[in-house]
């Protein structure tokens, strides 16, 4: 049909813009005009696919219409799976589904599609490729494998206790050997690996070849021994480098994701990541955005001592302490039957048991009186279960390591280590790393403040009534403010935890300045006053204002320097003046 020009369009419209919704009338008008007309929609919920066969079988009849997900498969499906799925499937195979015009998959059937060069119908309808491929949310476009020397040695123990003669057994050891001495020296943070016993051995070795393997010789562990091939494979095509962080670690990259020019991606923040521009796809334009006037933000500075949250979370009395703090915060802004959604760190839940995990069903203990829901970073894009929730707490941000954010970026761009500069990368990220680590940060913070009341839009287009409560850092949330929610007044501040120990009970240097914008309760202050607030001598203050850390801050919160004529008052100094 030659819908799209480039190799692939991005819509991104807002949480609650109805991007499904339009994408689904589309398919039905398609299908009710051109008797050819096929179509796919890939998402990455069992739920959210029956969502929309369901909104698509008022228009289209079961004989166009399928629908393919492991809990639809007559071979997989799983009766007590329909009680946390809250449906009843209609029952299929993969082979009917992929016969059918307008069909229904998840991200990971049309991910393992491409990765194996199969046609399982995602695609292609009867061997053509279909008209437009909906993609719902961002898809993986890169598959990041961890090993370290042992874990090959596991490997070379598999083939040896199944064939102790075969060839592999002293391809793998020695590549176990080159390994451990690469790994055990010191270097850059990060160093490229290209290990030549995997280029002579695994070059062109597929995962079909992995398979075929274990059938042949009744491999068990087939996860394990797939996982470890495709990692050898990666380091065979330049795909690999070693991270001496913690922990330590080869670190291999496959890219997963294939551009082809009938993908149309629904992804309500592929304006705030640096991916699509990498892959080569485009913004759609004239897309409708979303005024959120009805959004309160707060922002609240965690306590000094839980500045490092990755260390914070490794300690379980340190954890305690953070849980507690979390706890406290919640129930000083919320009310008895208020419906609460919280958002913290996954160690919080599953290591220390701090807190539940309430993804389907809420829970009334944990904060007393409150309908609370509780979910971890990483999880929830997509997810309708909490759209009643007026308060959200989002407690620190989603950062990924570092060795995860490099991986993603090279896999992104199909570059081999060997072409790459990540053996300049100290300290913080810079280039198309730092684009990616920040635009990751940016669309989980709007992703799951979306899950509360603010997706529910009414015909305005105004998000419903929400407070949000986030202790993201908090210069960032101004700096990208009318990116991530349009139209939504600057946040209010609160500095309780961080400033009871400061010297005179406030914040000294650029750190003070920036918490004197945002939470002063005058609307005139002479660069003297700011002095003696922050510290900053007066002749200085204007240059402060201008750097980059306060600046977004200035903008924000509308203020201005003007001289002290201008004011009406006597002398010569400058002022700090807020609109009103």
């Amino acid at each position: 049909m030659g819908l799209l020009k480039s190799p692939f369009k991005v819509v991104s419209a807002p949480t609650g813009s109805a991007k499904t919704n339009s994408a689904i009338a589309f398919a039905c008008a398609m299908y009710a005009y051109d008797p050819a007309f096929t179509c796919a929609f890939v998402v990455e919920e069992i739920n959210h696919a029956q969502e929309i066969y369901e909104a698509l079988s008022h228009e289209i009849p079961d004989k166009d219409l399928g629908i393919w997900t492991s809990f639809h498969d007559v071979k997989q499906h799983n009766p007590k799976s329909i009680e946390r799925l809250g449906f009843t499937a209609h029952l299929t195979t993969l082979e009917c589904t992929a016969s059918k015009r307008i069909v229904i998959y998840t991200h990971r059937k049309w991910l393992s599609e491409i990765e194996y060069g199969s046609d399982y119908g995602v695609r292609k309808h009867l061997g053509n490729p279909r008209d437009v491929l909906f993609i719902d949310e961002q898809p993986a476009v890169t598959q990041i494998i961890e090993r370290t020397p042992a874990d090959i040695l596991k490997l070379r123990d598999i083939v040896f206790g199944v064939d102790a003669h075969h060839t592999l057994v002293p391809i793998l050891t020695s590549i176990a050997q080159r390994m451990e001495e690469v790994f055990s020296t010191n270097g850059e943070e990060m160093q490229g690996v290209r290990l030549v016993e995997c280029l002579e051995a695994f070059d062109n070795f597929t995962e079909a070849d992995a398979h075929a393997f274990c059938s042949t010789y009744g491999v068990r562990k087939l996860e394990q021994f797939i996982e470890g091939f495709k990692f050898l494979n990666a380091c065979s095509l330049g795909y690999c480098f070693l991270t001496r962080g913690s922990p330590r670690s080869f670190v291999a990259y496959v890219p997963s994701f294939s551009p082809e020019p009938n993908q149309v991606i629904l992804d309500a923040t592929a304006d705030l990541c640096g991916l699509y521009p990498l892959l080569g796809g485009r913004l759609a334009e004239g897309v409708p955005s979303i005024d959120y006037s009805n959004l309160t933000l707060n922002h609240i500075e965690p306590p000094k001592e839980f500045g490092n949250l990755r260390a914070v979370v490794s300690n379980r009395k340190a954890a305690e302490g953070y849980a507690a703090w979390a706890k406290q915060v919640v129930m000083q802004n919320t009310k008895a039957g208020d419906r609460v959604l919280v958002i913290v760190h996954k160690d919080l839940v599953t290591t220390h048991g701090l807190f539940p995990h309430t993804p389907r069903k809420a829970d009334l203990e944990v904060f007393p009186g409150r309908i609370s829901s509780v979910i971890w970073w990483g999880q929830g894009i997509g997810s309708n279960q909490y759209k009643d929730c007026t308060e959200v707490f989002m407690f620190s941000e989603f950062y990924q390591p570092r060795r995860a954010i490099v991986a993603k970026t090279l896999g992104a761009k199909a570059q081999r280590v060997d072409d790459s500069d990540i053996h300049t990368l100290r300290g913080k990220l810079k280039g198309d790393y730092l684009d990616i680590q920040e635009g990751d940060l940016l669309r989980w913070t709007k992703q799951l403040a979306s899950r509360g009341n603010v997706r529910n839009v009414d015909i305005q287009g105004k998000c419903g009534t929400m407070n949000l409560y986030t202790s993201m850092d908090f210069n960032r949330l101004i700096a990208n403010l009318d990116k991530l929610f349009p139209k939504a007044k600057s946040p209010s501040r609160n500095l309780e935890y961080v400033t009871k120990d400061a010297p005179n009970g406030s914040l000294k240097g650029r750190e003070g300045l920036v918490a004197l914008l945002s939470n002063s309760t005058s609307n005139a202050l002479s660069f003297k006053d700011v002095h003696a607030l922050t510290g900053i001598k007066s002749c200085d203050v204007r240059r402060e204002l201008a750097s980059p850390t306060v600046k977004p801050s200035v903008n924000s919160y509308g203020w201005s320097v003007v001289n002290a004529k201008t004011l009406g008052k006597s002398g010569k100094g400058l002022w700090l003046v807020r609109k009103t």
